[in-house]
C-alpha cells in the first residue's frame, strides 16, 4: 500500500492525508472540493486552478462549488451523491435525464421519457415529458412540450415560438411567442413588448404587459394558493387539466 501524503486545503487551510494517486478530494474541514498537484521540492500537493461552478443539492437544496467539468460530487451538507454533468443534446434522445447540472435541448431534439430534472433547462425541439428545474427554464427557439414545465423562473426569449401543455412557476416572463393550456405563475406574469402569449387559463396574482405585447386567456386569481412555499407538488391542483 502506498504511503499517504499531506495536502493543504486552499479554501480553509485544513491539512489531511490523501493517496499519491488522488487527483481531487473533499476537504474534511470545510467540505469543499479541490484538485491536487505536486508542489516542487515537497511531498505535498497544491490546488490546481480549474474553472468551477455552483450547483444545488437535489436532496437538501444546499449550494456548493464544484469543478466545471465534474460529472458527480458528494453534497458537503447531507452527503448525498450528486450527478452534476451538463448536457447539450441534439437528435433523438433516449437516456434518462436527471442532473444538478444544466440541460440544453437543441432544435433537432426528439425526447419522450420520464421527468427531466436539471439546475437550468433550455428548451428546443419536441419533448414529451415533464420538465423540472431548480432555477429556471428557458424557451429559446421553436419547440413543443407535451407535458408540464416547472421552475421558479420561466422565460420565453425573443424569437422563440413555443407550445406547451402547462407552465408552473413563480415568475413568468415572455419576450417571444408561447401557447399553453394553462399558465400558473404564483407571483407575476410579465409580457415584454415583443411577447405574444396565449393561455387557455391564466392563474396569477399580477399581470404586467408592456406596450406592444399581447396576452390572451381566461384569468383566474382565486386559484393562487396563499402559501409562498414551493414544494414537489406545489400548485399541482392549480395546474390540473382543464
Amino acid at each position: 500500500m502506498s504511503q499517504k501524503i499531506l495536502v493543504d486545503c486552499p479554501h480553509c487551510g485544513h491539512q489531511q492525508k490523501e493517496s499519491p494517486a488522488a487527483i481531487s478530494t473533499v476537504c474534511r474541514g470545510c467540505k469543499q472540493y479541490f484538485s491536487l498537484e505536486y508542489k516542487p521540492g515537497t511531498g505535498r500537493r497544491l490546488r490546481k486552478q480549474r474553472p468551477s461552478r455552483l450547483v444545488r443539492c437535489s436532496s437538501c437544496n444546499s449550494e456548493q462549488k464544484v469543478f466545471e467539468d465534474a460529472l458527480s460530487a458528494v453534497c458537503g451538507s447531507c452527503g448525498a451523491h450528486l450527478t452534476i454533468g451538463n448536457y447539450a443534446l441534439e437528435g433523438v434522445v433516449r437516456q434518462r435525464l436527471s442532473t444538478s447540472g444544466n440541460i440544453v435541448f437543441g432544435p433537432s431534439v426528439r425526447y419522450s421519457g420520464p421527468e427531466v430534472r436539471g439546475q437550468n433547462i433550455t428548451i428546443g425541439g419536441r419533448i414529451k415529458a415533464r420538465l423540472r428545474a431548480v432555477e429556471e427554464i428557458v424557451f429559446a427557439r421553436k419547440s413543443e412540450v407535451k407535458g408540464s414545465v416547472i421552475a421558479p423562473l420561466i422565460r420565453v426569449l425573443r424569437g422563440a415560438d413555443a407550445v406547451v401543455d402547462r407552465v408552473q412557476t413563480r415568475l413568468f416572463q415572455a419576450e417571444g411567442d408561447l401557447r399553453a393550456k394553462q399558465i400558473f405563475a404564483r407571483e407575476k406574469i410579465e409580457i415584454g413588448k415583443e411577447g405574444r402569449v396565449e393561455g387557455t387559463t391564466l392563474i396569477t396574482r399580477e399581470i404586467v404587459v408592456e406596450p406592444g405585447g399581447a396576452l390572451s386567456g381566461r384569468l383566474d386569481t382565486t386559484a393562487v394558493p396563499i402559501s409562498d412555499e414551493d414544494g414537489e407538488n406545489d400548485g399541482e391542483e392549480a395546474v390540473a387539466e382543464t
